[in-house]
């Protein structure tokens, strides 16, 4: 699979061109993948996939059992005005 992966110029996580950033609303942490973030809560990347897909109101819960909510980083841009294409 990895050489696979190198033929096409390594197009893996942040440099795949279908790659979402995500960011955790609760926290205000951006991740350049679904991935990434789900490694780093150690939670099912598919499941912040839901959330931002507004499919599940949360997705996992950090120490003092605070929910983590998740939204495409795009479309929080979005819906503060500050995005000028790109992402």
């Amino acid at each position: 699979i990895r050489e696979k992966i190198e033929e096409r110029g390594g197009l893996e996580g942040k440099n795949n061109p279908n790659a979402k950033s995500v960011i955790c609303i609760t926290t205000m942490l951006v991740f350049n993948t679904l991935k990434e973030a789900g490694e780093f809560y150690n939670i099912d990347s598919k499941l912040i996939s839901r959330c931002c897909n507004n499919k599940q109101n949360y997705c996992g819960k950090l120490k003092d059992g605070t929910k983590l909510i998740w939204m495409y980083y795009k479309d929080y841009l979005k819906m503060n005005g500050e995005c000028k294409g790109g992402l």
